[in-house]
Parts: structure tokens; sequence; C-alpha cells
């Protein structure tokens, strides 16, 4: 009988913040903080297609929209993201952020982070890189973790304000918040609701996970059809159920989206 091999550790580094080191088994890596907490997980195979739900659910946000040309992704991870991005959107500019150079050379060594010259990587905090850029985002994508959980930008109104700031007028924030962090994810929806008003609607995904979509100027006109038809045809691009999350993402909002009863916020 054969026994299963054990995780190899294919990255390992220590900064200020704590460790960062990559396991690998098979096709497999994971990104984590020194612990058991999976911050990415990757298939090397097909490093552009994400294996967490919740990247799904994320992915969704860019569809709302007309032609996205500008996206922000605070929280790099091992890049699963930002290689979905380019490959579906691959005319986008991606700005690509963390605050901890590690973890951009363990997605660029060991996660399968494909570089691109639409894609520039920023060391640096995500509150100080927002606040200072000149660029209008269409998305601005916010995944902001340590080790133990959410990072307190993750649930801060300033913070959410500077990057309504920061949105094209077809923007949108997309956040990210964990199953586990009940608490954090009432002080992120009030502080949401505080910026955004009625523009925020949510998608609670496989897993137990929530993704919030707040949007700067109003809820996206979408027709349910072609919605559906967009997903799937994105779906097929990166190996992932879109068109799942996309029926989801409007089971879920259905009366805000048909009715279009917010989309008169000032």
């Amino acid at each position: 009988m054969s026994q299963a091999l054990p995780d190899q550790i294919t990255f390992y580094g220590r900064d200020d913040f704590g460790v960062v080191q990559v396991r690998a088994k098979d096709h497999q890596r994971w990104l984590t903080f020194g612990n058991d907490v999976e911050q990415s997980c990757i298939d090397i195979r097909h490093p552009y297609s994400p294996v967490h739900v919740y990247l799904h659910g994320m992915l969704i946000a860019p569809l709302t929209l007309a032609a996205p040309k500008q996206l922000a992704i605070l929280g790099l991870g091992g890049g699963t993201l930002a290689n979905a991005l380019n490959q579906l959107f691959p005319d986008s500019l991606i700005d690509g952020v963390d605050h901890r150079q590690l973890v951009i050379d363990a997605a660029l060594s060991a996660c399968g982070l494909e570089p691109h010259d639409k894609l520039a990587l920023h060391c640096a905090d995500a509150n100080d890189f927002i606040e200072q850029s000149q660029t209008s985002y269409d998305v601005i994508f916010t995944d902001l973790y340590e080790a133990n959980g959410a990072h307190e930008l993750q649930t801060q109104q300033a913070f959410m304000a500077t990057c309504a700031e920061k949105l094209s007028d077809q923007g949108v924030l997309v956040a990210n918040q964990w199953a586990s962090e009940f608490r954090d994810s009432q002080k992120a929806h009030a502080a949401l609701n505080a910026v955004f008003g009625d523009q925020v609607i949510y998608l609670q995904v496989a897993g137990g996970n929530t993704i919030a979509f707040a949007y700067k100027h109003a809820l996206p006109d979408l027709k349910r059809d072609t919605f559906y038809e967009q997903a799937q045809t994105a779906g097929l691009k990166i190996h992932c159920d879109l068109q799942r999350q996309a029926r989801a993402f409007w089971r879920q909002n259905a009366e805000a989206l048909q009715t279009g009863r917010y989309r008169k916020r000032a």
C-alpha cells in the first residue's frame, strides 16, 4: 500500500511581520503565513484558475461592468486573482499591491504568478498606495488578511472612503470577508454602508465567505440571461464555474438588481 507524500516547503522567508511559506504537494501550492491557514491555494497546472471559491465570487464584479480597464488588487496573495484577471481582461491594467515583499517574491517564484506588461506589482501599504494613486479604478479588490485574521484596514470606514474616492463612475469596491470573522464582517458591513449607502450588495459563497460589492454611484443594470452567458464564457477561459456564482449573485440580490430601486443615490 502506498503512502501519501508529505508536503514539501518550496518557499520560506521571514520578515518583520512573520513567516511566509509555500507548501507543495502534487500539483497544488499553498501560501501560508506560518500556520495552517491557507492564504492562497494554486493548481500550478492552471495558475490562472482560482481554487478557492470565494475568488470565483470576487470575479463576478468586473463582469457586472462595461469593459473594465483599470483594476487594483489590495492583498496579492499567491497571485491567482491577478492571473485570472489577465486571462479574462488582457487589455486591462492591473496594480497588484502587498505590504510584504516576501509575499510578492513567493507569488512570483513559487505560486505561478505570471509577470506581464499590464501587471504592475507594488510593495506598499494598501491605504498609502490607494491614497497616493492617481488612477481611477473600475474595480478595487480588497483581500487584506494576516496570519490570524483580517487586517485592520479591511474594516475601517476611512480606508473604504479612500477607495471610494479612487473609483471610476462605474467603479466597484469588492471585499472578501472570512466566514470565521463574524465580528469583523459586521464592522466591515457597517463601514461599507456608511460610505456607499444603499449601493452595497452581498454574495454568500460556498465555505461561508461573504463577498461585498460596493458600487460608487449605482448598482449595475444587468440583463439576467446575458449576464449568465457572459459568466459562462468567462468561466470557460479560466476553468471554473463562474455562471454558478453569477446565478447566486442574481438570486441573492434579485429585488435590487431587477427594480433598480437604489439607482437614485446622489
